[in-house]
């Protein structure tokens, strides 16, 4: 049986980057279950930074905003390439002539410095080729989104974490979580690890994880979005097209290796799995951009789903386990994962190492009140899904 200071079990971006810092403070043992790290939601996420996405939410607002300082330090200079490569975010859609959609845009503006503007119609149409006349008089542009080299930055964790000394074992499935004499005892198909501390970032597995531990039955829903891509017309240039979003929540596009990606946007409640794209769903993709573009989608070069994890409130669970001695839970991330990783990993680390929040991060706000498992204990029904 191995020994360590931490096990952490999922080495997925959220698992990687929590077992990176750790392994500055004592020994760590990685845990994955498939044969790769960042098999499932890291290797299929969309992959952009977007400060406004979630804003409206404090832990999300601030995890997302002290994550940039690291997504563009090029990983403290262990990188040949930036981690961040702007490209712009366009919202679209009729709703954003309301009244509610001005107050929305001012509420964004006064969280994140001003940076969302309107477009006129003719502004609009010039930088999305293609859009149809009626979706182009209504929107939004957010320079400060970037794409993320998500890749990149998750092999920076994991180099680092060998480099601090730290183990990463794969195919190593977690059949048994036992504690006995002070000691997490965990158990895979040919080996046994123990620590006093045991960190749970097994994505949409970690309610099951939270069950083999005996730890608060959390609800931890996972759910599946489907993504296709497909080659862009002749005419549009794909090097300079900002992300599109539609702000009725129906799909959004993006470029994505000389080819445009887009999503149906869709939240379908789903078992922890190896995510499948359904037909139906790709359909939805197709149908819902083109009833904002005049683009015929000929072929579908690859289409692909993952599992977007979401506690009931749909913000990050960090924290210890109120049941159980040395159980810590760093789950449900939802759809922000990639981007809030580097400041979600580092309250975690200062809450399992000394027991309170980064002082940067409750200077912005983060209370660890609002991230912690135990604030779904205060009222029972905090525990049912809602699935929004």
């Amino acid at each position: 049986m191995a020994t360590a200071d931490f096990i952490v079990i999922g080495a997925g971006m959220s698992g990687a980057s929590v077992a990176s810092g750790l392994a500055e403070h004592g020994s760590v043992v990685l845990v994955e279950q498939e044969e790769r790290p960042g098999y499932h939601s890291t290797g299929r996420s969309a992959a952009a930074f977007i400060p406004s996405y979630g804003v409206e939410m404090t832990p999300l607002r601030v995890l997302t905003a002290a994550s940039l300082a690291f997504f563009e330090s090029q990983a403290f200079g262990h990188l040949e390439l930036p981690l961040l490569t702007r490209r712009g975010l366009i919202t679209i859609g009729e709703a954003l002539s309301s009244p509610l959609a001005k107050v929305e845009r001012e509420r964004i503006n006064h969280s994140i410095s001003g940076v969302v503007t309107e477009l006129c119609g003719h502004d609009t149409r010039a930088r999305l080729p293609r859009l149809r006349a009626s979706w182009s008089e209504c929107a939004w542009w957010e320079p400060d989104v970037f794409d993320i080299d998500v890749d990149a930055a998750h092999q920076y964790f994991l180099r680092r974490i060998k480099s601090l000394g730290g183990t990463l074992f794969c195919t190593s499935t977690v059949h048994a979580l036992t504690y006995r004499d002070a000691l997490w005892r965990v158990q895979v198909a040919d080996a046994e690890f123990s620590a006093p501390v045991v960190v749970n970032a097994a994505g949409a597995w970690s309610q099951a994880i939270g069950a083999l531990a005996g730890a608060t039955a959390l609800t931890l829903t996972p759910m599946r979005r489907t993504a296709i891509c497909f080659t862009p017309p002749d005419d549009i240039d794909t090097g300079s097209f900002p992300l599109v979003l539609d702000h009725g929540g129906s799909f959004y596009m993006k470029p994505d290796a000389g080819l445009l990606l887009v999503s149906p946007a869709d939240e379908h409640v789903s078992p922890a799995c190896d995510a499948q794209p359904e037909e139906l769903d790709i359909a939805y993709a197709i149908h819902n951009m083109q009833q904002a573009f005049d683009i015929d989608v000929q072929r579908v070069n690859h289409s692909w789903a993952g599992l977007r994890t979401f506690a009931p409130d749909r913000q990050p669970v960090i924290g210890f386990d109120q049941s159980r001695a040395g159980f810590f839970w760093l789950a449900g991330h939802g759809g922000h994962g990639i981007q809030i990783a580097p400041a979600a990993a580092r309250a975690a680390c200062g809450l399992i190492t000394r027991g309170q929040l980064p002082e940067d991060l409750v200077d912005q706000g983060l209370l660890e009140t609002d991230i912690s498992p135990s604030r779904f204990l205060d009222s029972p029904t905090r525990l049912i899904s809602t699935h929004c």
